[in-house]
């Protein structure tokens, strides 16, 4: 890009800034773990380079239609194999050996933006063949079931805010809401009880939240240690063990981001964060664009996931469709 583009690319500089502050952080002060730093490097290089590209209409329509694949295929993974990952629970996860598998509700957030974008190009903007509007229709019900069977209820809830709009816009349209209410009957009847519970009925009483507001409190605690230049480069269980010898983790994006960043590096990652949310009218999604950001936002409040494909896939999909002006796909 140097040797065509006539010089040094000049977007996404914060990215260079964080790079920088973690490898001075790591010389400095010497607290580090290599999977942290490593995991850190990886994701800001790979969102570093996908991004200062200037990318076609029919590039992005084809990345967009490579990450919705990339669900569809952990859906059918995960109904293939339809195993349970946790004893006495009915969630179902994919598996990658005997023993190992995906954690449920990083899976859920994975599929979550892929699925509210079939729901984009199904109900709101329809494509012109019948065959591949009916293809995406079937990919919703897909990857929707696959939310649902993983019991992940920040995904179900960020599924939720991302097509309330889309809901609203399909109430002025009578035909499509059979079809809705037909999907979700199916989806009640065929539901597991304990999942159904789970996501819509007591789900909130089972002491899940309370542990997840003392994590956050063990984690917020832990940035008011340190917080300027952070608490170092380690997992937030090793960091908070350190500090107050109760092991558990900041289960919060945000916090594990100002637990390992500080506020001074945490400035440029959360500019990154709103920067897509500031351009969302140069995108083709458009109005649409707000409340599938606020539903990826959500979902990453609700896991510690800053370090993962979870954070940096839709992270680098939205920058790609606000950085590059398309009117429509």
């Amino acid at each position: 890009m140097i040797r065509t583009g006539g010089g040094y690319p000049r977007k996404n500089v914060e990215i260079i800034y964080l790079l920088v502050f973690l490898y001075f952080s790591v010389l400095l002060y010497g607290y580090y773990s290599f999977d942290i730093v490593a995991a850190y490097s990886l994701v800001l290089v790979l969102f570093y380079f996908v991004t200062i590209h200037k990318y076609k209409i029919e590039e992005i329509y084809f990345l967009l239609i490579c990450y919705v694949l990339s669900a569809v295929i952990l859906s059918v993974l995960l109904f293939l194999q339809l195993k349970m990952p946790y004893v006495g629970r009915v969630r179902f996860t994919v598996f990658f050996s005997e023993t190992e598998f995906y954690d449920a509700n990083f899976l859920g957030s994975y599929l979550l933006l892929p699925t509210l974008l079939s729901f984009y190009f199904s109900w709101i903007s329809p494509l012109k063949k019948k065959i591949l509007l009916c293809i995406c229709i079937v990919v919703n019900i897909i990857l929707l079931a696959a939310i649902l069977a993983t019991g992940s209820r920040a995904a179900m809830v960020g599924v939720l805010i991302g097509i309330s709009p889309i809901l609203c816009d399909i109430m002025k349209k009578k035909k499509l809401i059979i079809v809705l209410v037909v999907i979700m009957a199916v989806a009640y009847i065929y539901l597991p009880e304990e999942l159904l519970e789970r996501l819509f009925l007591n789900s909130y009483d089972d002491g899940s939240q309370s542990r997840r507001t003392d994590d956050w409190l063990y984690g917020l605690m832990a940035v008011g240690k340190y917080p300027i230049f952070g608490c170092g480069f380690s997992s937030t269980s090793t960091i908070i063990y350190r500090l107050f010898h109760v092991n558990i983790t900041a289960h919060n994006s945000f916090i594990a981001m100002f637990i390992n960043w500080g506020f001074l590096g945490s400035i440029p990652f959360l500019y990154l964060l709103s920067r897509p949310l500031c351009k969302y009218r140069n995108c083709f999604l458009n109005t649409y664009l707000v409340s599938f950001y606020f539903a990826f936002i959500f979902n990453i409040t609700i896991i510690e996931a800053i370090t993962s494909f979870v954070f940096i896939i839709p992270l680098i999909v939205f920058t790609i469709i606000t950085q590059n002006k398309c009117a429509q796909i």
